[in-house]
């Protein structure tokens, strides 16, 4: 792949670390979108990406299995780690005749109750021994 293309997708996954967004979203006709906070917004500075562009970038992450398996099944699911910064779950697609890509960022720390906002009583959930918690 053209290193401009490997520059593209790692660009667009640090802009995801960056903003503490959940995904990416590669797809023909519109700029890239990530999830901050529930709310898809698009990669700023970006324009409309086209079929070969989103094609380039998405081959760029895959193996040759996992291409083959795209070209076969018009869909693979995988996962890829990003240097030290994250992890991503990732669905590759053909949607309407053009490939898309969506990614999950996997944090690579486990957060805490805390870190995640859950009130001081959730806490005491964790310790019960077995049954279901309404």
């Amino acid at each position: 792949m053209a290193e401009s293309t490997k520059l593209k997708i790692e660009k667009f996954l640090e802009e995801v670390i960056k903003r503490d967004a959940s995904d990416l979203h590669l797809t023909v006709g519109v700029p890239p979108m990530i999830r901050v906070d529930g709310a898809l917004k698009p990669v700023e500075g970006v324009n409309a990406l086209t079929d070969k562009e989103v094609k380039d970038l998405t081959y760029s992450i895959l193996d040759d299995v996992q291409k083959d398996i795209l070209e076969r099944d018009k869909e693979v699911d995988f996962s890829f780690t990003y240097g030290d910064l994250a992890r991503f779950r990732a669905n590759a697609y053909h949607q309407k005749g053009n490939v898309g890509l969506a990614l999950r960022l996997i944090p690579v720390e486990i957060r805490n109750l805390t870190q995640l906002g859950m009130p001081k009583i959730v806490e005491k959930f964790t310790e019960f021994p077995r049954g279901l918690v309404l």
